[in-house]
C-alpha cells in the first residue's frame, strides 16, 4: 500500500475541487460503459465533477429505491460501477454500497474518494475491485474537516446546481488536471 506523500494532509477548496481532483486519477480506470454511482448526499457532489469528466451518467444510491424495479440498480447490470462519496472514515457504507452493486448484477466496482482513513481503505478493498483514494491518513474523524468551504445541502446540488457548469473558487477550468498523484489500491 503506498500511502499519500504531501508531507502534511491537503484541504480541498471544496466538493467540486475534490472531485475533480479524483477523476484524474480516475481517468482511464473505467471502462466506456461505466457508471458513477454517488454514495451519499455530499457524495453527489463530488460524484457530479468525477461523472462530468469521464463523460459517464451519474446516479445517486438513494436507501428507498433499494429494490424498486427502476431503481438505479436495474440500470447497472453488467457495468462497470465507480462509487463515489467525499470521504470514507470506517468504510461501513462504502462496503455496504460494494456489496448492494456487485449483489445487482455489477461487472466491476471501483472506488473513488478524495481522503479515507487507512482501516477504512483496507475494508474498501476486501469489496472492491479497485480503490482510488487521494490521501489516506491515519486520522479522518469528520470528513467535513477536510473541505475549506462547507456545502450547503438545499437539494440543488442534485438538480445541477453544483453539478453542472460549476466553476471553482477562483474560477479553474473544470477539467484542469489537479496537483500530484493520487493513490491507486487494488483489492487482490
Amino acid at each position: 500500500m503506498h500511502l499519500h506523500g504531501r508531507g502534511c494532509p491537503m484541504r480541498y477548496r471544496d466538493r467540486v475541487h475534490a472531485g475533480r481532483e479524483l477523476a484524474c486519477e480516475l481517468a482511464g480506470r473505467s471502462a466506456g460503459d461505466a457508471v458513477v454511482l454517488a454514495v451519499s448526499d455530499n457524495g453527489s457532489i463530488v460524484a457530479g465533477a468525477v461523472a462530468r469528466s469521464l463523460g459517464a451518467p451519474l446516479e445517486v444510491l438513494r436507501p428507498d429505491e433499494v429494490g424498486s424495479p427502476g431503481s438505479v440498480l436495474a440500470r447497472i447490470v453488467d457495468r462497470t460501477v465507480v462509487l463515489v462519496d467525499d470521504g470514507m472514515t470506517t468504510g461501513s457504507t462504502m462496503v455496504a454500497a460494494c456489496d448492494l452493486v456487485r449483489e445487482a448484477g455489477a461487472r466491476r466496482v471501483v472506488v473513488g474518494v478524495p481522503v479515507a482513513a487507512v482501516d477504512a481503505v483496507g475494508r474498501a478493498r476486501t469489496v472492491a475491485d479497485e480503490v482510488v483514494v487521494l490521501q489516506v491518513e491515519c486520522d479522518v474523524a469528520r470528513i467535513a474537516d477536510w473541505y475549506e468551504v462547507p456545502t450547503p445541502l438545499d437539494g440543488h446540488h442534485l438538480d445541477g446546481q453544483h453539478l453542472d457548469g460549476h466553476q471553482g473558487a477562483n474560477g479553474a477550468d473544470p477539467g484542469a488536471r489537479g496537483q500530484g498523484p493520487g493513490v491507486l489500491l487494488q483489492a487482490g
